[in-house]
């Protein structure tokens, strides 16, 4: 579930490559790594308070936190309390993630259905004239990937080609051969 019809947050793609693809990485390392997902959600808040912050001409300097930025942003009300809440939100669970390395898969389905909701939210506020009224389907749990099984299908198809190739090799050589045979039979009798 990560290309952009799949992924329950495509219509980032057109904002910020940056942001799709971090969310994308939190879908598809959901089922084997929980605790990578909700790593790649709190960079994607991140993302979204840096450009927050780049919106609003808020100096950001090397030192400054995510924290800092965004009690920056709710100090001047350029955000509201639930956009806030949100971005805390994968801020806090993504640091617990990163220093504590027990993200349980429950966890990281709340974490990107919350992520999914601010994705939905800076899209419907930065995406344009076509983006405020966007309605977007529900949240779709990602699906395990079946890698083997997706290797196994490309391999026959591949097979089927090669296949498909050959017998017109084929047709062709005999094809060939008879055009030589003619053109010989054809100088003969001139």
């Amino acid at each position: 579930m990560t290309d952009n019809n799949n992924s329950n947050f495509g219509f980032l793609s057109g904002h910020d490559p940056l942001l799709f693809r971090l969310c994308a990485s939190a879908e598809r390392n959901y089922h084997d790594d929980p605790n990578t997902t909700v790593i790649k959600l709190r960079q994607f808040g991140e993302a979204i308070v840096k450009h927050l912050a780049a919106v609003f001409n808020i100096e950001t300097g090397f030192e400054q936190t995510q924290a800092d930025l965004l009690k920056t942003l709710q100090v001047r009300r350029l955000i509201d309390r639930n956009v806030a809440d949100l971005l805390h939100y994968l801020r806090k669970e993504g640091n617990a993630a990163a220093h504590q390395f027990q993200t349980t898969q429950s966890q990281a389905k709340s974490a990107l259905k919350i992520a999914r909701e601010l994705a939905l939210w800076f899209h419907r506020s930065f995406g344009g004239i076509n983006a405020a009224g966007f309605k977007a389907g529900p949240f779709q749990e990602p699906v395990r990937q079946d890698y083997a099984g997706m290797v196994a299908e490309l391999s026959s198809a591949l097979q089927l080609k090669a296949s498909e190739v050959q017998a017109a090799y084929e047709i062709a050589e005999a094809e060939r051969k008879a055009r030589a045979e003619a053109e010989a039979g054809a100088e003969i009798v001139a």
